[in-house]
């Protein structure tokens, strides 16, 4: 088997056990219940990409932060968009800390 393929076959067994995780299955369970209230569901995506323009480097004002703010408070106020949004910075912090050992464990020069 060669290199590449033995890299596959490991990363789909760590999917594998990602899949298989308590944090990932609450991160389903609670997208689930997310998505049968379709007005939250549309709230927390409209929410996530005011979010996202943000993180990606774009200035907003302190006003906009002041929306973002009020929109998050009002959208945990529902124990189901709450659990949703931790479920998923839980699993987001999963997946960070793998791309960060994996990182660490491998001197990557990058050039540009």
């Amino acid at each position: 088997m060669p290199d590449s393929e033995k890299i596959y076959a490991a990363a789909r067994s760590l999917a594998d056990v990602i899949n298989n995780s308590g944090v990932y299955q609450e991160y389903r369970k609670s997208l689930a219940r997310l998505k049968e209230k379709p007005e939250y569901f549309l709230r927390v995506q409209a929410f996530k990409e005011a979010c996202e323009t943000h993180d990606n480097g774009e200035q907003i004002s302190l006003e906009e932060e002041k929306a973002l703010s009020r929109q998050y408070t009002e959208l945990t106020n529902s124990p189901d968009t709450a659990a949703f949004l931790e479920n998923e910075k839980e699993l987001l912090q999963v997946y960070s800390d793998v791309l960060g050992i994996i990182d660490g464990a491998c001197d990557l020069e990058l050039f540009g």
